[in-house]
C-alpha cells in the first residue's frame, strides 16, 4: 500500500491561511534596544538609535494586539533587541494572554531571574528561546560584547527549567563557537529543550554584510559525522516544502505571516525591511491588504536557478537573504550555496 503523507491540523491551518491570505503569525519586535553587543546582529546600530524615540508605548502595543486579534492572528513571537528591557513587557504578555494569543519569546536570558521565570510559567508561555553562544566564558564574552553575563544566562536556563517553562536553546554558527555546536545541542537535548542552529548568518537588514565575517564552519574532527548526517537530513526534509516555488515568498512572508517593527510598522518578515506599512496610521486590515497587493506583484526572475541546482536539497536559500545580497528575491546567495556544498563535503569525508 502506498504511504500517503500525514498532515496535522496545524499543517492544514497553515495551508488554508496561505491560500486565503490570513495573517496567522506575527513576529513582534517590541524594541531594538539590547544589553548585548553581538557583532553578528542583524539589527544595525543606526536602527537602534532611530527607533529609540519611535517605540510604541504600552497603549500602542495593546492597540496592535487588538488589531491582530480582529484580523484573526493566532500566534505571536515577541522579540527584539532584548524584549525584557521594556519595563512594561510583562504587562504586554498578560494582555496577549488575556486576548487568547499563543506566544513565544526570543531573549538573551540575561534579565530573567527566578521571579520572572515564575511569572512566565503562570502565563503558560509556549516557549522561551534563549540564545546561548558558548560554554567558554571568553568566547561568550567575545560573541556578545559583554563581560559579566555568562552566569546570568546559565542561571536563567536553570530558572526556566525549574519552573517548567517551555524552553528553546538557539545558537549561531560562529568562528568562536564552531567547535561547540555539538556540545550545545547535546545540552539542549538533556534539558529537553528545542534546539535551533542558525548555521548561516544574515546580512543586517540595511544590507550591511559585516556579519558574514564572523560565520564559522563545522569542520573539526570532534564534530561527529552522525551530526553532519542529521543536519543534512533536516535540510533535505525542509527542502521538500521550501522549493515548491509557485510564488517567490514560499516561506509565507507577507502571505500568512509577517513582522512588526517597534514603531508598529508591518513588514514581510524580520529580515525584509521593505515594504513597511504603519498600523497606527492605516489600521491592520488596510496594511495587510496592501501587503497582499505587494506580494501579488512579485515575480520570479531570470536569476532563479534553484530548480536545476545540484545543491537544492541541502541549501537554506531564503528570499530575504537573496534580496539583501543582490536586491533580487531569487538571486543565488553565495553564503547559502557555499554552506550547502560544504555540508555535502562533510558528509563524504
Amino acid at each position: 500500500m502506498e504511504n500517503k503523507p500525514f498532515f496535522t491540523l496545524q499543517d492544514k491551518l497553515i495551508k488554508a491561511a496561505k491560500n486565503k491570505h490570513i495573517l496567522l503569525r506575527v513576529n513582534l519586535e517590541v524594541t531594538y534596544q539590547c544589553n548585548f553587543r553581538c557583532r553578528h546582529c542583524y539589527i544595525p546600530d543606526s536602527y537602534k538609535q532611530a527607533y529609540k524615540s519611535k517605540e510604541l508605548d504600552t497603549k500602542g502595543i495593546f492597540f496592535i494586539l487588538d488589531e491582530l486579534k480582529k484580523q484573526g492572528c493566532f500566534y505571536i513571537g515577541f522579540t527584539g533587541g532584548e524584549p525584557f528591557l521594556r519595563k512594561d513587557f510583562l504587562s504586554i504578555l498578560r494582555y496577549a494572554k488575556k486576548n487568547g494569543f499563543q506566544f513565544s519569546i526570543g531573549s538573551n536570558g540575561s534579565l530573567i531571574n527566578q521571579r520572572l521565570a515564575r511569572e512566565l510559567a503562570k502565563l503558560a508561555v509556549h516557549r522561551v528561546d534563549i540564545t546561548f553562544p558558548s560554554f567558554r566564558k571568553a568566547a561568550f564574552d567575545a560573541i556578545t560584547g559583554t563581560s559579566n553575563m555568562y552566569k546570568r544566562v546559565v542561571a536563567c536556563v536553570d530558572f526556566l527549567k525549574r519552573e517548567k517553562v517551555g524552553l528553546g536553546i538557539r545558537t549561531c554558527l560562529l568562528k568562536e563557537n564552531q567547535d561547540e555546536v555539538g556540545k550545545i545541542e547535546s545540552w539542549a537535548k538533556r534539558l529537553k529543550a528545542m534546539f535551533r542552529l542558525d548555521s548561516i548568518l544574515s546580512p543586517r537588514i540595511n544590507g550591511d554584510r559585516t556579519p558574514y565575517k564572523y560565520r564559522g564552519w563545522i569542520a573539526k574532527e570532534d564534530f561527529l559525522k552522525d551530526e553532519f548526517l542529521s543536519l543534512a537530513k533536516k535540510e533535505k526534509d525542509n527542502a521538500k516544502f521550501q522549493y515548491r516555488l509557485k510564488d517567490i515568498l514560499y516561506c509565507g512572508a507577507g502571505v500568512n505571516q509577517a513582522a512588526l517593527t517597534p514603531a508598529g510598522e508591518l513588514k514581510p518578515c524580520l529580515l525584509l525591511d521593505s515594504p513597511k506599512y504603519s498600523i497606527t496610521e492605516l489600521g491592520l486590515k488596510k496594511a495587510w491588504d496592501r501587503m497582499g497587493d505587494w506580494v501579488d506583484r512579485r515575480r520570479i526572475s531570470s536569476f532563479y536557478t534553484c530548480e536545476i541546482c545540484s545543491l537544492r536539497g541541502y541549501c537554506k536559500i531564503c528570499p530575504a537573504r537573496s534580496w539583501l545580497y543582490a536586491k533580487n528575491y531569487t538571486s543565488c546567495d553565495p553564503d547559502c550555496r557555499d554552506f550547502a556544498a560544504g555540508l555535502i563535503r562533510g558528509m563524504n569525508r
